[in-house]
């Protein structure tokens, strides 16, 4: 069942010149690029310019749903797999790597220090919640395909299931993606 969630999520197109800062577990299958930011106030008011952003913190907590939900994926130096962050990122579709030991988040001096290099507000990073692993910069994604076996298969689960739900989708835009890669709909066309 994991191995199908991550079909369903943008993946790092890897070239093997990406630079990997670090690593943590990854809690939330997919990977996403932004700015990064250390607060979610800040990151309700930059979602609001439409900037594509990556929440960095500590941990989270029940006050960071705000700006997760802004979000495009994140980051912490803290938490397990059943972390606030890891259990929120899995519920939202949204990828996270979570306790990134090696990392030192610092929200009041809005700095991430990891291996001896310092990443501030806005500078770029792709967060890989598939691989556990956080990129310095910009790497393209892969749109979500499913194989023409992963079709298959589904196909024959398509006969004992009693359930026609085929995706995670808490917005319009996920209801339409899941749509066009034919979820949300049974293999024989009946909805």
């Amino acid at each position: 069942p994991n191995t199908l969630d991550t079909l369903f999520h943008y993946q790092v197109k890897k070239t093997g010149k990406e630079k990997v800062l670090g690593t943590g577990l990854a809690a939330s299958p997919g990977a996403a690029v932004g700015s990064i930011v250390f607060s979610s106030d800040r990151a309700v008011e930059l979602s609001k310019l439409k900037k594509k952003i990556v929440l960095v913190r500590p941990e989270t907590t029940a006050d960071d749903v705000r700006g997760m939900s802004v979000s495009e994926g994140f980051l912490t130096q803290k938490g397990g797999m059943t972390s606030h962050a890891a259990v929120v990122a899995r519920a939202m579709g949204k990828p996270a790597v979570v306790g990134a030991e090696n990392i030192t988040v610092n929200v009041r001096d809005g700095t991430l220090i990891c291996n001896g290099i310092t990443l501030r507000e806005g500078d770029m990073i792709t967060v890989d919640g598939t691989n556990g692993e956080f990129i310095i910069g910009v790497t393209d994604l892969e749109k979500p395909s499913v194989g023409n076996e992963t079709e298959l298969l589904l196909k024959w689960s398509d006969e004992f299931r009693s359930l026609g739900i085929r995706a995670n989708a808490n917005t319009p835009e996920e209801a339409r993606l899941a749509r066009k890669n034919g979820r949300g709909r049974n293999w024989s066309g009946k909805n």
